[in-house]
């Protein structure tokens, strides 16, 4: 009696679509924060105002200098980090051959 070799499955991929999809959108969400907070509290206030006026809630759409920049480098580390992730998988895979 001979014995068939069942193929192994081939394993997934630890960094999977749904990550790919969350780390832009979290990365946006970050860079413009403080527009959206801008418009809520425009909104809120019933447009009275001017939404750019910095005696205001306009003072922080200078936060932007700070979220876009922090955006950018969430973006950047998610996007190095997984690709670490799946270079180490692809190396721990041939090690097991």
């Amino acid at each position: 009696m001979s014995k068939t070799r069942t193929p192994k499955a081939a394993p997934k991929a630890r960094i999977n679509l749904s990550y790919w999809v969350a780390l832009p959108l979290l990365a946006f969400g970050i860079a413009i924060a403080p527009i959206a907070f801008v418009l809520v509290a425009y909104l809120s206030t019933g447009a009275s105002t001017n939404a750019f006026n910095e005696n205001g809630y306009g003072a922080a759409l200078w936060l932007l200098f700070f979220s876009v920049p922090a955006g950018i480098v969430v973006f950047v580390s998610g996007v190095l980090m997984g690709i670490t992730l799946e270079i180490a998988q692809a190396i721990s895979r041939r090690k097991g051959r």
